[in-house]
C-alpha cells in the first residue's frame, strides 16, 4: 500500500511538471509571436514615417519661394539690361529724321522711366519709393536740340549704371545705395521730361 502511494505521488508530480512545461512552452511561443508582431509593427510605422517625411520634403521643395534677395537682384539686372537697350534705341530715334522714329521716342523714354523706378523699388526691398516728377528741360528754344540733349544725358547716366550693375546688386542687402538712387532718380526725371516734350504738339 505504501508503494502504491509513492507511485501515485510520483505520477502526480510528473503530470504537474508536464503541465507546467506545456504552459511555459505556450507562454514562450506567445511571447515570441507578440515580439515578432511588435517588431513588424515598428518597422511598418518607421517606413510610413520615412515615406511621409519624403513626401513633405518633396512638396516643400516644389512650393518653396526663391530667395527674396536673389530674386530682386535678378530683377534689377533685367531692368538695367532693358533700360540700356531702350536708351540705345532712343538715341537712334532722336537722331533719325523719320517722323515715326520720333513718335517712338516717347515710348522708349517712358519705358526707361519705368525700369528706373522698378530698380529703385527692388533696391528698397520691394517697397514703394518716392514719386519722381519730370525734370526741367534744358534751356533752349530749339525743341529738337532739347530732345537730343536729354537723350544724351539719359544715355550717359544709364552707361554709368550699367558699369555699376554688380555694385547695384550688392546694395540690395547692404543698404548703401544713396548715390545710385540719385542717378536713377535723375534718369527717371529726365526720361519723363523727354516724354512730355515729345507728346507736345
Amino acid at each position: 500500500m505504501k508503494s502504491f502511494g509513492c507511485l501515485f505521488f510520483a505520477v502526480f508530480m510528473l503530470s504537474v511538471a508536464s503541465t507546467a512545461d506545456s504552459q511555459n512552452v505556450r507562454r514562450d511561443g506567445l511571447y515570441d509571436r507578440l515580439s515578432t508582431q511588435k517588431q513588424r509593427n515598428d518597422h511598418d510605422l518607421d517606413s510610413r514615417h520615412r515615406a511621409l517625411s519624403a513626401l513633405e520634403n518633396e512638396a516643400e521643395n516644389r512650393t518653396a519661394p526663391p530667395d527674396a534677395i536673389t530674386a530682386r537682384r535678378l530683377e534689377i539686372d533685367r531692368n538695367i539690361t532693358q533700360m540700356n537697350e531702350d536708351s540705345n534705341a532712343l538715341i537712334k530715334a532722336v537722331d533719325s529724321p523719320d517722323e515715326k522714329s520720333w513718335k517712338e521716342s516717347a515710348k522708349f523714354a517712358e519705358r526707361i522711366a519705368k525700369c528706373s523706378k522698378q530698380i529703385r523699388q527692388n533696391i528698397n526691398s520691394g517697397k514703394s519709393v518716392c514719386k519722381i516728377e519730370p525734370s526741367e528741360p534744358p534751356a533752349s528754344n530749339d525743341r529738337v536740340a532739347c530732345i537730343k540733349k536729354l537723350a544724351e544725358n539719359i544715355d550717359g547716366l544709364i552707361n554709368e549704371v550699367v558699369k555699376s550693375r554688380y555694385e547695384i546688386g550688392l546694395t540690395v542687402d547692404a543698404g548703401e545705395s544713396g548715390s545710385i538712387i540719385k542717378q536713377l532718380e535723375s534718369i527717371e526725371g529726365q526720361a519723363l521730361c523727354l516724354r512730355e516734350i515729345m507728346k507736345r504738339k
